[in-house]
């Protein structure tokens, strides 16, 4: 048994052991179908039995690890494969969570490095948010726990977070992007028109998507969460008009837009997250995995945050994807060990 086998077996024997004190998000996780989050944040999806996984399942691990495959009694048994956060895989038949018979060669999947930048502003000049610098430490935070090694994080948080220092680190970050990378980024602050709102001025939503767009990135994921900093109340609606003029025309771009008018917020864990920032990192940790394949893709992705931002708050907010074709299956980067476009 080598060291990986171990650390899995310790791992399931565990995570089995504390099951029955995690919370049931969504069906039954009792004698039934459902979404189960256990008290060290590991996320089990499949049917249930005596409050354990049985049959075919998946469980994302809080560290970036993942099991897809059959389960019994909540331990791997049977088929299955667990994917390393390094890109190795261990495919074949387990028993007891040790993998007893490998029916394919062990094989390292091309990994990504992740490049991202992250902005969070409460402290404005006519106005403070109570969310948006602790949205931006978590995701951070997120991020590092299940990238590891493989990500470069610039964070910029209040004062630092001028037009000058936004725009030299989105052409440094751009300009260097190589086909091995993704790119990620987030805002959490307000937002005026057609614009974010940094700490001494304005960035265009459209310019910030066609700077993006240019880059040779294998694939860019935007996250934009914005709290209206004018009297006028603009929702960025589905059909509304101004939302459809900002176009994605670009194959490897996604681009998450949710404009609302006043932050809200969530209590979860003893701690008050913004309300997108909630499901987006319920949606790292691997809740949205609808089909159970191991992987979420930016439609799985939208389907679970736009539904929990609708559901919260009485249907007064909408999550935009700006995309050309909302349907499209693509996994996003950080949430898959293999990219496919």
């Amino acid at each position: 048994m080598n060291f990986k086998q171990i650390i899995t077996t310790i791992t399931i024997i565990t995570i089995t052991a504390i099951a029955a004190l995690g919370q049931c998000l969504e069906g039954n996780c009792v004698e039934g179908q459902g979404v189960l989050v256990d008290k060290d944040n590991n996320v089990w999806l499949g049917e249930f039995a005596d409050e354990k996984l049985v049959g075919t399942g998946v469980c994302h691990f809080s560290w970036g690890a993942k099991y897809v495959g059959a389960f019994e009694k909540g331990n791997f048994e049977g088929e299955g494969t667990y994917y390393h956060t390094d890109g190795s895989i261990e495919e074949g038949i387990w028993k007891n969570g040790v993998l007893i018979e490998s029916t394919a060669k062990k094989e390292t999947k091309k990994t990504f490095k992740t490049k991202a930048i992250i902005i969070g502003i409460d402290n404005y000049d006519n106005q403070k948010l109570s969310f948006a610098v602790n949205d931006a430490q978590t995701i951070q935070q997120k991020l590092e726990g299940r990238t590891g090694q493989n990500l470069e994080t610039t964070i910029l948080l209040n004062e630092e977070a001028t037009v000058a220092e936004v725009n030299a680190q989105l052409d440094l970050v751009v300009k260097n992007a190589s086909k091995d990378e993704v790119l990620l980024f987030f805002f959490f602050g307000t937002y005026k028109g057609e614009t974010i709102q940094l700490i001494d001025g304005d960035l265009d939503i459209i310019t910030l998507k066609e700077n993006l767009s240019n880059s040779a990135a294998h694939q860019i994921s935007c996250f934009l969460d914005a709290t209206h900093q004018q009297k006028e109340v603009y929702l960025a609606m589905k059909n509304a008009k101004r939302a459809k003029n900002i176009t994605v025309t670009t194959d490897n771009l996604d681009l998450f837009l949710l404009k609302k008018e006043y932050e809200s917020s969530i209590e979860f864990d003893g701690f008050r997250y913004g309300i997108f920032a909630h499901y987006l990192m319920r949606c790292l940790n691997g809740i949205a995995d609808k089909n159970m394949d191991g992987n979420i893709t930016n439609k799985e992705l939208f389907d679970y945050t736009s539904k929990g931002l609708y559901d919260y708050s009485d249907g007064r907010l909408f999550l935009e994807l700006l995309q050309k074709d909302i349907t499209t299956e693509r996994n996003l980067p950080i949430f898959s060990h293999t990219i496919s476009k």
